[in-house]
């Protein structure tokens, strides 16, 4: 029988004790870790569509996407946290790291199968937390398959991620074999969807730009298809750009092509403007014109925005002095930039649950992550303050 005061006994107890409390205080650090990325995030694609992410406990998330050009499917993966970081492992092998930014705020860079990550990153991109209700029933109905008539477009089952997802500038051919002259534009513009559907707007040639096309990735291109047979290649020229290789329907894409174009990355605000934007979220100036708050407050003190029709907005309260700051706003598609007096800059960014206000010190391009970034809403009824 063992006595409190057999020495050999104290010694299992407080080794034990001490294991408890150190496992304790180790799951306790692990959860405080985590805590600042569970949730929901949006984030939006190069390739037009968006990015829900559910960072669960555990080490588990999973993601899918919503708006044009979204998979079906949704993908589990798995993570770890690493110096403040989220490291995130998909099935397919590709890889996302996360630092969170703020309360609201999250970057996510992606490096694709086989990349370092000490390498340049394929893609680095702001998100923001989503209302936890929300991508619930996003969830659920993406994770159904629905009945389509097309067969073609049930075989994209599970969404894909590649480096050549989103839109291309492709110098325009004034003609040639493919083409079929009368056009002015200099460039045409390429969507390569995430559900393997390709696009096009402005192209000078036979086929029309009505037409719906099918893409594969073969090695490190893509092979694209089109309904009267020609076909692209979009891969890497060799010389750190892209290039676009086009054939005729009696040509192979091993063959020589027909026609050989310089191909160049473009931003969703730049390219989907030049397709039927039907399934693009647009903002308008009714949309912004009024006061803007925080979400969930009608507390005007500590400041909100105004912005008057001719793009004239006011800061409320001043960062250069008394009363407000003056600025200008301009809409950008989904979007609106405001530059104020000192070369601050605020953005008003519309989101899957509503609008975002990021801020931007004066320099600092909008491609940075934001100082800020909170949820707002348009208030009900205009507010009336002293201007400076």
């Amino acid at each position: 029988m063992f006595q409190l005061s057999n020495p050999r006994f104290l010694t299992v107890a407080l080794i034990c004790l001490a294991t408890l409390l150190g496992t304790n205080l180790q799951s306790q650090a692990e959860a405080a870790e985590v805590t600042p990325f569970i949730g929901f995030w949006e984030i939006p694609e190069p390739a037009g569509d968006t990015a829900i992410v559910i960072v669960k406990r555990g080490g588990r998330l999973s993601t899918f996407w919503t708006g044009s050009g979204g998979g079906r499917g949704i993908i589990q993966g798995r993570y770890t946290l690493e110096d403040g970081r989220l490291i995130a492992t998909w099935p397919d092998g590709n890889r996302d790291v996360f630092r969170v930014l703020g309360q609201d705020s999250i970057q996510r860079e992606t490096f694709l199968r086989g990349a370092s990550l000490d390498s340049t990153p394929t893609y680095r991109i702001r998100g923001t937390r989503v209302d936890n209700r929300l991508p619930g029933s996003l969830a659920v109905a993406s994770d159904t398959p629905r009945e389509r008539q097309d067969t073609a477009a049930q075989e994209i089952i599970t969404p894909v991620r590649t480096s050549f997802l989103g839109f291309w500038r492709v110098e325009q051919s004034p003609g040639g074999v493919l083409g079929v002259g009368g056009r002015s534009e200099r460039h045409f513009f390429l969507h390569i969807n995430r559900n393997g559907q390709a696009r096009v707007a402005l192209r000078n040639w036979s086929a029309g730009n009505d037409v719906v096309g099918k893409w594969v990735e073969e090695g490190s291109e893509v092979r694209i298809t089109w309904p009267d047979g020609q076909k692209d290649t979009l891969r890497e020229d060799g010389q750190g750009g892209h290039e676009l290789l086009s054939f005729s329907p009696r040509r192979a894409f091993t063959d020589r092509p027909n026609e050989r174009r310089s191909a160049t990355r473009s931003s969703v605000n730049d390219a989907q403007t030049h397709f039927r934007a039907g399934d693009f979220r647009m903002v308008t100036t009714t949309d912004v014109v009024g006061t803007w708050v925080p979400v969930q407050t009608n507390d005007t003190s500590k400041g909100h925005l105004e912005l008057e029709n001719w793009g004239r907005a006011f800061r409320f309260p001043s960062t250069t002095g008394t009363g407000s700051d003056s600025g200008q706003w301009q809409l950008q598609n989904d979007r609106v930039v405001i530059t104020w007096v000192d070369g601050s800059r605020d953005v008003l960014r519309l989101e899957l649950r509503g609008f975002v206000r990021e801020s931007f010190p004066a320099g600092v391009a909008l491609t940075e992550p934001p100082a800020t970034s909170v949820p707002v809403r348009r208030f009900a009824e205009r507010i009336t303050a002293e201007r400076r």
